[in-house]
């Protein structure tokens, strides 16, 4: 009863504790590392965090990685995590769209499924220059 929700309160707690620590963990060393594998996985894992902990540091991260990295995959996944959660940002976009139009039929498929997931889908901007021909 009483004991059981402080209980489950308590943790609840310390999942989010432990959520919040892995986000501070992601941006401050995964999406900072050396290595292109570990900062696309840190961006994946990122997203995917997002989802059930929402945080507007990790939005920040990823869009500051998606203007700054120089990695194709890196950018890739940060495009593709930021559309899943529903931050429809123009670069994003077109990363997404050239990966679509260039891209392996692998990475073709996983992104229009990521398109037909995301969230917020009406808040794209359809005037935009990439849906012009």
């Amino acid at each position: 009863t009483a004991a059981a929700m402080k209980q489950a309160d308590l943790a609840a707690t310390g999942i989010i504790d432990a959520q919040d620590r892995r986000i501070e963990f992601l941006i401050e060393t995964g999406m900072k590392s050396d290595v292109a594998k570990i900062r696309k996985e840190s961006v994946r894992d990122l997203g995917i965090l997002y989802k059930t902990r929402p945080n507007y540091d990790a939005i920040n991260a990823l869009k500051q990685t998606l203007y700054m990295d120089d990695n194709i995959f890196v950018l890739v996944e940060a495009a593709r995590a930021l559309v899943a959660i529903g931050v429809w940002d123009s670069a994003a976009l077109e990363v997404v769209l050239q990966g679509i139009k260039y891209g392996s039929v692998d990475l073709r498929c996983s992104l229009l499924e990521t398109l037909r997931s995301s969230r917020n889908p009406h808040l794209v901007n359809k005037q935009s220059i990439q849906f012009k021909i």
